[in-house]
């Protein structure tokens, strides 16, 4: 595939298959996993269950790997590792808005993506 983007990297998914129904097909669970994450991490911010915004980071981390989305993947693993260990709380809030900042920036890409594989 190949293309020149920001934000995520086709890389992988070009060496799991090069089919595009079955790029369409992680196209689509990324977009679904975005607005899930969304919604739910701001619910675990909003009810300080930081228990479970370790694991939705944690789940969000793989979303984006396999998307080429490195730094983000990293933000993920550091920030479920802060959460582990108690430290920093006060920049969770703000660390989950870029994550998801970034997501919707990628989602942007992800549609020309797709709007390619149909062609």
């Amino acid at each position: 595939m190949s293309f020149e983007f920001k934000i995520i990297n086709t890389d992988y998914i070009d060496e799991i298959s090069l089919k595009a129904e079955f790029q369409k097909k992680i196209l689509a669970l990324f977009k679904q996993n975005v607005f899930e994450y969304e919604k739910m991490m701001n619910i675990a911010l909003e009810e300080g269950n930081y228990e479970e915004l370790a694991e939705l980071a944690h789940k969000a981390k793989s979303s984006v790997k396999i998307l080429g989305m490195d730094k983000q993947a990293d933000d993920m693993k550091l920030l479920q590792l802060d959460i582990e260990k108690g430290k920093n709380p006060d920049t969770y809030e703000q660390r989950v808005t870029v994550f998801i900042e970034s997501c919707y920036a990628a989602l942007k890409e992800v549609s020309l993506l797709e709007k390619k594989l149909a062609e």
